[in-house]
C-alpha cells in the first residue's frame, strides 16, 4: 500500500463511514429506503463496522507517514461523536485506543494525512476572528445590544469562546456576549451567548456552547448593565444596534434598528 492507494481509502470513507457535525449527520444506509428511528444508534453500528473493515488501512498509512494533522483532527472528532453517544463506549475505545487521545480534549490521532476534512463534511476548529481595533475607547449605552462584524470566516469551522476588549470599568459592571450569523449584512441568528458575567479588563474569553459557522460573515454582540465600561473600538467602523431586549439578555433573532459608528474590538476563538 502506498500514496497512490489513498484515493481508494477516501472513496471507502465517502461511501461507508458515517460523518457528523454539530448540526448534521450523514449515514450510509445502503439500499434502505427509509431512515431508521434511532439515527445515532444506526450510525454507531455502521461506524463500528467501518472501523472493523478499514482501521487497519489507516494504521498502515500512519506507519508509512502518509497522514497529516488535518485528518487527525477530523477523524478524531468523528470518533468522539460515537464515544459520547454509544452504548458500547468501551468497544469503540478499544478499537481506536492507539489513535485518539483518551482525555477527549484534543481529539487528535497519532496519525493523519494531507486531506481537506471538509471534503467529508467534517468540521475543524477555526482561527481567531476579530472585529474593530484599539484606536479609541467609548462607554456605549445601556439596555441596547451592540453588534460588530468579525473578519471573514469559513463555513463549518468551529468556535466556543468569545471576548470583548475592555480598557476600564467601574465596580459592579456586568455584560453578556454573544455570536450571530449574518443575514443581509446584519446579525441575525444567535449561535450562543456567554451569559451575564462580571467585566474584566482586556480580552476576557468566555465560553459559549460550541457552534459551527453557517455564514462567512458573522457578528459578535454585547449588552451591559448601567455601569460605565470603556470598550476599545474603531471609531470609523460600524456597529449595529438592537433595542428589543430586556436586562442583559440577547435577542434571537437580532433585529437591527440602527447603524452607528464605533466598531467594537471583539474576537471569537476555539479553546
Amino acid at each position: 500500500m502506498d500514496k497512490y492507494d489513498i484515493p481508494f481509502l477516501i472513496k471507502d470513507i465517502d461511501n461507508e463511514m458515517p460523518t457528523h457535525t454539530p448540526r448534521t449527520c450523514k449515514i450510509p444506509i445502503g439500499n434502505t429506503l427509509s431512515l431508521p428511528k434511532n439515527l445515532m444508534e444506526k450510525s454507531n453500528k455502521v461506524h463500528s463496522k467501518f472501523l472493523d473493515s478499514y482501521l487497519s488501512d489507516v494504521e498502515e498509512f500512519e506507519m508509512k507517514n502518509l497522514l497529516s494533522d488535518n485528518f487527525k483532527t477530523w477523524f478524531g472528532k468523528q470518533n468522539e461523536y460515537h464515544i459520547k453517544q454509544s452504548k458500547n463506549k468501551d468497544g469503540f475505545l478499544k478499537k481506536i485506543k492507539n489513535y485518539i487521545d483518551m482525555d477527549m480534549k484534543s481529539c487528535t490521532l497519532a496519525c493523519g494525512f494531507i486531506m481537506n476534512p471538509s471534503r467529508f463534511g467534517g468540521a475543524v476548529n477555526g482561527a481567531d476572528l476579530v472585529s474593530g481595533d484599539t484606536s479609541t475607547t467609548s462607554n456605549f449605552g445601556t439596555g441596547k445590544v451592540w453588534g460588530a462584524q468579525l473578519a471573514t470566516g469559513t463555513v463549518t469551522e468551529l468556535y466556543d469562546r468569545v471576548a470583548i476588549n475592555i480598557n476600564s470599568h467601574d465596580a459592579g459592571s456586568t455584560m453578556n456576549l454573544g455570536v450571530y450569523d449574518d443575514s443581509g449584512g446584519n446579525p441575525y441568528n444567535l449561535y450562543g451567548s456567554s451569559g451575564s458575567h462580571s467585566t474584566v479588563n482586556g480580552f476576557n474569553l468566555k465560553s459559549v456552547t460550541e457552534f459551527e459557522l453557517s455564514t462567512t460573515a458573522n457578528w459578535t454582540a454585547m449588552i451591559k448593565n448601567n455601569v460605565i465600561v470603556e470598550q476599545y473600538n474603531n471609531a470609523a467602523g460600524a456597529r449595529k444596534r438592537d433595542t428589543n431586549t430586556t436586562s442583559n439578555s440577547l435577542p434571537d433573532p437580532y433585529t437591527n434598528d440602527s447603524t452607528d459608528t464605533g466598531e467594537l474590538n471583539t474576537k471569537i476563538t476555539h479553546s
